[in-house]
């Protein structure tokens, strides 16, 4: 029993960073559709709603369509369980450049951010080396700053154009 139980816990418990810095290919067999997916680990930790620390995920997938030729491109900031009923501005900071203001979703299942043009959101993160990401979950409290370190996304990005990803 130990045998079947033990690596299925394992199986189950392993955290979503163990997918961080590498590309995910998966690909129906049926209809040869492909879901690139891309990840990239905060550096540093924010706290949810009961005052856990977690680390977060920068989210890029490339899913093939089956009713359309074009690719929908999904760029998200997994960070749950916040307090957030609704669109919020964001404040964002690539490498030393100035920091600029846009609006993400906060999604409906309450696991993170999603911006809703991914293609000019990673033309702009492309060959950067430093993401910050800022936002505020209660009014009136200190803002979270997310850090991603995107050296290596660089890298993913150029292996999922190879996938078949279309930036």
């Amino acid at each position: 029993m130990k045998r079947l139980l033990l690596p299925l816990l394992a199986a189950i418990a392993l955290p979503t960073s163990l997918f961080s810095g590498e590309v995910v290919v998966n690909k129906d067999p049926m209809t040869d559709l492909k879901k690139i997916w891309m990840y990239v680990e905060s550096e540093n930790y924010y706290k949810d709603l009961v005052g856990q620390s977690k680390k977060a995920l920068l989210v890029i997938g490339c899913l093939d369509d089956p009713y359309d030729s074009e690719q929908t491109l999904q760029v998200s900031i997994e960070a749950g369980g916040l307090n957030i009923a609704e669109d919020k501005s964001v404040d964002l900071r690539l490498d030393k450049d100035k920091t600029f203001t846009e609006r993400w979703t906060y999604r409906t299942d309450q696991k993170g951010f999603q911006k809703i043009n991914g293609r000019e959101f990673l033309k702009q993160i492309k060959n950067k080396s430093r993401l910050l990401f800022a936002f505020e979950d209660y009014p009136y409290t200190p803002r979270t700053i997310l850090e991603f370190d995107l050296v290596d996304l660089n890298d993913q990005l150029n292996e999922g154009e190879k996938e078949g990803c279309k930036f």
